[in-house]
């Protein structure tokens, strides 16, 4: 909570810096080098069933088979929210509204498990096999993510399923847009708390524990890496001119209110496409020219954390780049898979290469 001395000074919690990108998060275009693996609109929620790779695009979960080959698995008819392998050979997709669907292979494997009270943004199983599911917001789905930033909702929550009885037990609540969940070996549970820049590990009785703060980002989904450790996805860069918006309430409501959503002062997954944007000109561009340094609303991020939550080393897609938006990350084999929805891409990285970074 900021006091009415740190408002009228601009410090603390009301200050509207955000972290330099240098030592850990020094900008490079790492993520902007790598490979093509696949181009599909809006790929998103990498996992494995079977040790078969699958990945989500809208209503649509897809197997790939081969660079540049995928195939339809299954349509599920409602938009996908997130989704996990349970590292058999099986796993479980959410779709929009909360609906938990166990899935295989083949479509004769799909069965209903449960449903959930609000769109689930991420997935993961623990070590006993149960479901994690974090729920983003009670108020507003996956699409009006912005939405929910910029009226600066604190509501959602983090559960455990019994993929057998379909019991649900909420693990902790009043989290700022939880959208990422890890499980790790030693039975804690970590969490990507968005509008917190954050890592948090979910304590017994609902409460946190920082684990990783004051991220450059807004982070997404998180998986474990080799020797320790987690790969974070970040979907979106912090920006000086959102962190002073969300301290300015009366020009807030009224740009929420009076403005188009598109042209918001917000986040994006994807490059400015309008003349009708926020930020442009001087501000991004020099001779003509989009600067990679430019403050941008968008850009593609991937953080590789120690064992001790210290950030090692990151990857980067900057303003002028278009591998922006990564949401989700995956480790397969000897090579790391993101997916970027502001190129529709799926991304394949050397894992030998970017030790090199460290």
């Amino acid at each position: 909570m900021t006091t009415w001395w740190q408002r009228w000074r601009g410090i603390g919690g009301a200050s509207p810096a955000i972290p330099p990108l240098d030592g850990p998060y020094d900008a490079n275009n790492a993520l902007e080098e790598g490979d093509a693996l696949l181009r599909v609109d809006a790929p998103d929620n990498l996992f494995k069933v079977g040790g078969q790779l699958q990945f989500t695009s809208g209503t649509k979960r897809m197997a790939i088979i081969g660079p540049g080959e995928a195939v339809l698995v299954e349509d599920h008819g409602t938009e996908i929210t997130a989704a996990a392998g349970d590292g058999g050979d099986s796993g479980v997709v959410a779709l929009s509204g909360g609906t938990l669907l166990r899935v295989g292979l083949r479509p004769d494997a799909t069965s209903r498990i449960g449903t959930l009270d609000g769109d689930i943004t991420a997935l993961a199983f623990d070590r006993e096999g149960a479901i994690l599911a974090c729920i983003g917001s009670s108020k507003h789905g996956l699409g009006a993510w912005t939405r929910d930033l910029l009226e600066k909702r604190r509501e959602g929550s983090l559960w455990r399923l019994d993929p057998r009885t379909a019991a649900a037990t909420k693990l902790s609540h009043g989290l700022a847009y939880p959208c990422g969940v890890l499980s790790l070996s030693n039975g804690s549970v970590v969490v990507a708390e968005a509008w917190r820049h954050r890592l948090v590990e979910v304590l017994p009785g609902g409460r946190t524990k920082p684990l990783a703060s004051d991220l450059p980002g807004y982070p997404a989904r998180l998986i474990s890496a080799d020797g320790g450790g987690a790969w974070l996805a970040v979907m979106a860069p912090r920006n000086q001119l959102v962190e002073f918006v969300l301290r300015e309430d009366e020009y807030r409501n009224r740009m929420l209110s009076e403005i188009d959503p598109a042209h918001w002062i917000a986040p994006s997954l994807t490059r400015a496409r309008s003349f009708l944007e926020p930020m442009q000109q001087g501000a991004q561009r020099s001779l003509g020219t989009l600067k990679p340094w430019a403050p941008s609303m968008s850009i593609g991020l991937v953080i590789r954390f120690s064992h001790d939550w210290a950030a090692q080393y990151s990857l980067f897609s900057r303003a002028d780049g278009t591998r922006h938006g990564i949401r989700s990350v995956l480790r397969d084999a000897d090579r790391l898979l993101a997916t970027s929805i502001g190129a529709g891409e799926i991304l394949s990285l050397p894992l030998s290469k970017l030790g090199e970074r460290i």
